[in-house]
């Protein structure tokens, strides 16, 4: 590869890095329901637990479209589904702002939980979920494949830190435009985020990143540091052997290391490795913890100089580079389709997504009313206007940190991983931690201003937890079927989320129900357009949510429990992979009076 050949590639993978957090950002949106849901809800007559259907419908959207888009991004690239995405969410907003501003005119006939109209929401908000997974799995899956293993964390952790960032985006957007204006709100997210989808149809598209062979080609070689790939093909023109590009690779990094490895006593055993500079060593000795290899130096005219040798000694930390070698990317790894199912891997991830991301999507999809419920506790005529900004607040506090943790777990797992050889499992560990530190805050939170630490630690928690997990699934299974894996394993929090968020919303039904104040002020009667006659609220404060807090703080346990499992599981894989591949190779000359 020439250098403006590089430098051509360069600029392709920032262009479809951009494009893909572009993508990510539109993608987002069903983030921003909890910022206009309460409006929505007040304006249309909605009780919690419709609110909550209709919220549910997005979700579904999202996480079960999952794998359909997966294997068409598989199959046949990003496109079609961010050209579909454009039209759902154009079609999904269009039509839940219709409802808002009464262009269509809502049933006062029907009072069931699901009537037509709650119906018809449903479905326009199916279509924005739908349209939102299209666009993050081909942002994800674009930005996958065009970087490598060692930065895939970071890589994956800045597109989806997009996704997280839309709703602190979209909805201090409206904010500042049109304060208070919830219609204007629905308005730019179906205008914006369509526009994203149309351009990443343009731009978003995965770009192969160097192979080895490339690599190897413009390496620069000096006559005392040729490699062996190069007398490889002085003498035959068959490629050179595994081992043979892992000694070659880690020649031109082991110098530098050297100096301080030559205090350490390494336990050396002599084995053969070539033998008059052509002959493979096929048998990858892989049982032996360390070992020290002769190979000879070369003269110019390509014969062995005798006096002089090279000693080759490996210790563990090559593991890092010849995984790079042989496994550069994953794609030797490839579980797919029943065989992803028969995987114990599968249900640990599908198990801990399942338990942070239904505790999250409780929390996301509940924080207005939860507003609310510590607004009105004791008070029936508490200003509906602060609720409003008080509620926005939380959702741009989410969302804020929501893309912090996407960004934080991938630059700390790819650090973990290349410097101090941590599985990026580990991370499992702290994100459920922080998820469980989230919830106890909030049993405690008594008025609104104590929220920010729940909605802070909980974004940071769920961001880190979709941030962490696609990077495993590639991991843990390959990248030629990554979409395919992450849409089954993103089926994950389909039935926590909206058995979370139903629990939710029966329980503050029921506690509301039996809550209301006797008679309402007539001087607060519309506020902001908020019907205050016709609001189904709760009036005991933190008591109306605390069971379903409850509920939600057993599972981050769990999850915590199964994510110690993981890490404990994948240091147990790593310490014979050590012992088997081993190890960083220092090269050192020495003279020899025969070869």
């Amino acid at each position: 590869m020439t250098e403006h050949q590089a430098v051509s590639t360069s600029r392709r993978k920032l262009v479809v890095l951009v494009g893909s957090i572009l993508v990510a950002l539109g993608s987002g949106t069903n983030y921003v329901y909890s910022a206009y849901a309460p409006q929505l809800g007040a304006k249309l007559h909605l009780t919690h637990t419709q609110i909550n259907i209709v919220g549910i419908a997005g979700n579904l959207g999202v996480y079960c479209s999952g794998p359909i888009w997966g294997k068409v991004v598989d199959a046949r690239g990003p496109r079609i589904p961010l050209l579909v995405a454009f039209v759902l969410l154009a079609f999904g907003y269009g039509g839940i702002r219709a409802f808002y501003t009464g262009a269509i005119s809502m049933s006062e006939t029907s009072t069931s939980r699901f009537n037509g109209d709650v119906a018809a929401l449903f479905f326009f908000s199916l279509c924005t979920g739908i349209a939102g997974n299209a666009g993050i799995t081909s942002a994800m899956n674009a930005a996958a494949k065009s970087f490598p293993d060692r930065l895939r964390a970071t890589i994956t952790g800045m597109v989806v830190s997009g996704f997280g960032l839309s709703a602190a985006f979209f909805s201090t957007t409206a904010h500042v435009l049109f304060p208070g204006d919830t219609g204007a709100l629905l308005l730019i997210l179906a205008l914006c985020s369509s526009f994203v989808m149309l351009l990443g149809f343009f731009i978003v598209q995965p770009v192969p990143h160097t192979s080895q062979q490339d690599l190897y080609q413009v390496l620069p070689a000096t006559e005392s540091q040729l490699s062996v790939v190069e007398q490889w093909d002085t003498f035959s023109p068959v490629e050179p052997t595994y081992e043979q590009e892992a000694i070659a690779h880690v020649q031109r990094t082991s110098r530098a290391r050297d100096e301080a490895r030559r205090s350490r006593s390494l336990v050396r055993e002599d084995v053969p490795f070539l033998s008059d500079g052509v002959s493979s060593y096929r048998g990858r000795s892989r049982n032996a913890a360390r070992l020290s290899l002769e190979m000879p130096a070369w003269s110019e005219n390509g014969s062995q100089d005798r006096g002089r040798g090279r000693s080759v000694s490996m210790h563990r930390d090559f593991i890092d580079a010849t995984s790079n070698l042989k496994q550069p990317d994953g794609d030797d790894l490839d579980i797919h389709g029943s065989a992803l199912f028969k995987t114990l891997d599968f249900w640990v991830v599908f198990g801990v997504l399942s338990l942070l991301a239904g505790t999250g999507l409780m929390y996301i999809n509940n924080v207005g009313l939860i507003v609310q419920a510590l607004l009105a506790a004791g008070n029936p005529e508490w200003d509906r206007a602060d609720g409003g900004e008080r509620q926005a607040a939380q959702v741009s506090i989410i969302s804020l940190a929501n893309a912090a943790g996407r960004l934080l777990i991938g630059f700390g797992a790819d650090h973990g991983k290349n410097k101090y050889d941590a599985p990026r499992s580990y991370f499992l560990v702290v994100t459920a931690i922080v998820a469980i530190a989230s919830q106890v805050s909030l049993m405690y939170a008594e008025i609104p201003d104590h929220l920010w630490m729940t909605s802070g630690l909980l974004g940071l928690a769920y961001g880190a937890t979709f941030g962490l997990c696609p990077v495993l699934t590639i991991e843990w299974f390959g990248i030629g079927h990554f979409s395919g894996n992450w849409g089954f394993v993103s089926l994950a929090p389909v039935l926590s989320g909206n058995i979370f968020n139903l629990i939710f919303g029966r329980n503050l039904d029921n506690r509301a129900a039996k809550s209301q104040p006797a008679t309402p002020s007539p001087t607060h009667a519309f506020i902001r357009g908020l019907p205050s006659s016709n609001e189904l609220l709760c009036y005991d404060g933190s008591a109306c949510y605390t069971d379903s807090i409850r509920l939600s703080l057993f599972a981050c346990f769990c999850a915590l429990a199964i994510s110690i499992f993981a890490a404990w599981r994948d240091k147990q894989r790593q310490e014979p992979e050590h012992s088997k591949a081993g190890v960083l190779w220092t090269v050192e000359e020495e003279s020899t009076s025969s070869f």
